[in-house]
């Protein structure tokens, strides 16, 4: 295992070692265009267990694994069953299979139809929806080739969002939510109805401001009148060449704050729209956003993570805390937080109470980070160094489609 500025690490596999180990192979033998017989699966029956295994020898960036599927069994004797389905639906089963040993499925032995795919045969527990709710939200992603112009990009950073955030914006004890999307189209908001559909609302507002692409949206109750606001960032690559942006006079990553008016509508008082000017200007782009109350003064300040300094890559980008005082956000980061300003690459964070104190701590995440840990020390914050923090160089997210995707519900 390699290991970024560290030696690599050397593991051993002691399983073989075990007396009672058992163990299957499968080597698979595919057709002349697939010859290793990638994408096909194979699932083996035990008793009332079955374990199923798909061969998918690539993974990563320069990873790779043998092309071979391999069943730890325990004490397991024989196999009662096994089925391999080849990608094109053509299957074969094989029954009282010996174990301890490499069985090798060729393509050329497949004479079956592969069965329906069939992964819980119980009663279900979530029901589509979609159709009966009337929610008629689509997501389309726009074309756009972030190494075109960005080339030192090691993925696609042009499609980290939208998300989705949810909270009951008319105080009628139902769940509504607000959806993201892609650059140049609305988003939505939709109120929940208690015949269980849902109908847009406030649609003017999010049409003009359509020319920003979503990141991350909360909600929370920033003008301490008792109903949810929505906090709104903003991302994409691909907004810093439209002439749409250029023409707003505003940064293609502001962020927006949207006001709670009342009968689910609701108004921008950030920098893009309104005459309010609630928020600082700041750079970079962001992804999510984490509200607390970290001076006590009942309301709700705000922790941005900067995800992303675009054209950068990978550089740092700033991470914010915003004060609020009643409504009028400040940028207070190196004088409250200045460990956190620079913090990483931020793919998520959180307050939680991560130790045996009553306080919270803001837990921070990111890509080629560790995972950091802030405590609230008198008004301030300061990186928490009690325990060893766990390294990690992974994502949170996944890569948007470049097909229309519909918003589906399921109860």
């Amino acid at each position: 295992m390699n290991n970024i500025d560290d030696p690599a690490f050397v593991f051993e596999n002691l399983a073989r070692q075990k007396s009672d180990a058992s163990y299957l192979q499968c080597k698979l033998v595919g057709s002349a265009q697939n010859p290793i017989g990638t994408g096909a699966t194979v699932t083996i029956y035990y008793g009332d267990q079955q374990q199923y295994a798909l061969l998918t020898p690539n993974r990563g960036i320069f990873s790779a694994v043998e092309h071979l599927l391999h069943f730890g069994l325990g004490k397991v004797a024989k196999i009662d069953r096994l089925l391999v389905r080849w990608p094109d639906g053509k299957a074969q089963t094989l029954t009282d299979v010996p174990v301890n040993q490499r069985v090798t499925l060729r393509y050329s032995d497949a004479k079956e139809t592969a069965p329906p795919k069939s992964w819980y045969n119980g009663p279900t527990l979530f029901k589509d929806q979609t159709q009966a709710s009337a929610l008629d939200f689509e997501h389309l992603e726009n074309e756009f080739n972030d190494f075109e112009s960005y080339f030192m990009h090691p993925w696609k950073l042009s499609e980290l969002g939208p998300l989705m955030a949810t909270a009951d914006v008319n105080g009628d004890g139902l769940s509504d939510f607000y959806v993201g999307k892609a650059f140049n189209q609305p988003g939505g908001l939709f109120v929940q109805n208690k015949n269980g559909k849902f109908t847009r609302a406030s649609g003017i507002t999010w049409e003009q401001d359509k020319h920003f692409e979503d990141h991350g949206a909360v909600f929370f109750d920033a003008d301490l009148d008792g109903d949810p606001d929505l906090y709104v960032v903003s991302g994409g690559l691909e907004a810093v060449f439209s002439d749409t942006t250029k023409n707003q006079g505003v940064s293609p990553w502001a962020h927006r704050l949207y006001i709670n008016m009342g009968n689910s509508e609701f108004k921008g008082i950030g920098l893009t729209t309104g005459v309010g000017k609630a928020l600082p200007k700041m750079q970079d782009i962001a992804l999510r956003m984490a509200p607390f109350d970290y001076d006590s003064d009942g309301d709700m300040d705000l922790f941005v993570g900067g995800r992303i300094s675009p054209g950068t890559y990978p550089t740092i980008p700033h991470s914010y805390v915003l004060r609020n005082d009643r409504g009028k956000f400040s940028e207070v980061t190196k004088e409250v937080a200045p460990e956190f300003e620079r913090v990483g690459m931020v793919t998520d964070l959180a307050w939680a109470n991560i130790d045996a104190d009553p306080a919270s701590e803001l837990v921070v995440v990111g890509e080629w980070m560790p995972l950091t840990a802030f405590k609230v020390t008198e008004g301030k914050l300061k990186k928490w160094t009690a325990r060893r923090s766990v390294s990690t160089n992974r994502t949170a997210y996944g890569t948007a489609s470049k097909s229309p995707t519909s918003t589906r519900m399921v109860t």
